[in-house]
């Protein structure tokens, strides 16, 4: 009976991974919908960011602050569009790999100078990577943090 449940639960737990990665690819990527209201969220510790944003590599967009909208710029190319007016050589984002909202153990974020695969002027580029132990190549499985204060 036990060896049965054990052989059961190998052969489920599969299925439901690749049903998950299979469910993640559509044409209406639900990742680059519009960030959830900051109003709506309980009180509790918060930011005094000018610019938050917490990327899930399936999910998007989890958390934001000063967000009005996240958009695809290519693969492994995130486009931020911040609410407010930023001065583009006068701040420095800070851009941290998260293990726990990535696809991947080995992946790497970060920003550009200037968003130069994003469509709108005002956009922050956030580039992500896998690596394979040997180079680096353009990402979908990679979450990450953003803050700009």
């Amino acid at each position: 009976m036990i060896i049965k449940k054990i052989v059961s639960a190998a052969i489920l737990v599969p299925l439901l991974v690749s049903a998950a990665w299979a469910g993640g690819h559509h044409s209406s990527d639900p990742r680059y919908a519009a960030p959830a209201d900051p109003s709506a969220t309980p009180a509790g510790f918060g930011t005094d960011a000018k610019v938050a944003l917490l990327w899930h590599w399936s999910e998007g967009v989890i958390r934001s602050v000063g967000v009005t909208k996240v958009s695809s710029g290519g693969k492994g190319v995130i486009c931020i569009t911040p609410k407010v007016a930023l001065d583009v050589n006068g701040i420095f984002p800070i851009v941290s790999f998260s293990p726990e909202e990535s696809n991947t153990l080995a992946g790497f974020a970060g920003s550009r100078n200037e968003a130069e695969l994003c469509k709108g002027s005002k956009d922050i580029e956030v580039d992500t990577y896998e690596s394979n132990g040997k180079s680096a190549t353009p990402s979908n499985d990679v979450g990450f943090y953003l803050i700009i204060e």
